[in-house]
């Protein structure tokens, strides 16, 4: 139950080693240069847009 937990809620796979037995999870997400790119474009974005949003919000609250 633990095994099919993880399988589906996290990127890794589980793995078992015929030859000796081995059982242990594997990830099936990689890190390249262009996926940390997308990332911090992103982050970058979310934090722009959070940034406008307050400004506006802060211009239209009555204090």
């Amino acid at each position: 139950m633990k095994e099919q937990i993880i399988k589906r809620i996290t990127f890794f796979k589980i793995y078992r080693c015929k030859e000796c037995g081995w059982r242990g999870y594997l990830s099936t997400y990689t890190i390249t240069k262009d996926s940390l790119k997308n990332l911090l474009i992103y982050i970058l974005f979310v934090a722009i847009s959070a940034y406008i949003i307050r400004m506006v919000i802060l211009k239209l609250a009555p204090f």
